[in-house]
């Protein structure tokens, strides 16, 4: 076997790479390539996690035998849905005991939340955890924090959620103006809100049910 570098894996210690991300349903990112290069290219989060990973086992010597770039359905921390994924690339490693590489970014005084499930899973799947601290390298030529890009991604992240959010409660007073049928009227207000390209305030479509909690929480501020 050859590890992502093509080198024999004999005699070496194997090592899987996890990369996690989450989705930004209003930036439309909401998948991922499971190729882990297509991956990398389309997150510069991806591409720095392979980066910092891929660097650790060359100067270790250690085996990286797979590497699994993963987008939770949670938006703020990795959750059970990763097992499937991690158990698949454990079967590679055959009889030995491997090692689980990857980024740990609530170090020091980062407000990121650590990642308890992913720790649960690594042990259930018999993987050494090794949790890399979340230092700042090059990612092709440029110099890439994961820390100042986490925070400036945050404040992006609520400025446009404000507009989306403001944005979704006028269109859909709106909306509800315009249909005023009672039966099926919710329905026929997401339909609207859709064929009109109105996201909602988390960028995502309307839904019928999506319609009744905004419409209500908006009629109870007003």
């Amino acid at each position: 076997m050859r590890d992502v570098d093509g080198r024999d894996t004999r005699g070496r210690d194997a090592a899987v790479g996890f990369y996690w991300t989450r989705p930004v349903n209003w930036a439309g990112f909401t998948r991922l390539p499971r190729d882990v290069e297509e991956a990398g290219q389309a997150s510069r989060t991806i591409r720095y996690q392979m980066e910092r990973v891929r660097a650790w086992a060359r100067d270790n010597a250690v085996a990286l035998v797979e590497e699994v770039p993963f987008l939770d359905l949670r938006t703020d921390r990795v959750t059970d849905a990763c097992g499937e994924a991690l158990a698949k690339a454990r079967a590679r490693c055959a009889e030995r005991a491997p090692l689980l590489l990857c980024v740990r970014f609530d170090y020091g005084s980062s407000p990121w939340r650590s990642h308890p499930k992913l720790r649960e899973i690594a042990g259930e799947l018999g993987f050494l955890l090794v949790e890399l601290e979340p230092i700042a390298v090059d990612v092709d030529g440029m110099r890439f924090d994961p820390i100042r890009h986490f925070e400036e991604w945050r404040d992006l992240d609520e400025v446009t959620r404000a507009g989306f959010r403001a944005n979704a409660e006028a269109k859909l007073i709106e909306a509800a103006e315009r249909i005023v049928q009672t039966r099926g009227r919710y329905a026929a207000i997401a339909d609207l809100l859709n064929a009109e390209g109105v996201p909602t305030k988390t960028g995502k479509a309307w839904t019928e049910e999506t319609v009744r909690k905004m419409l209500r929480q908006t009629m109870w501020s007003t």
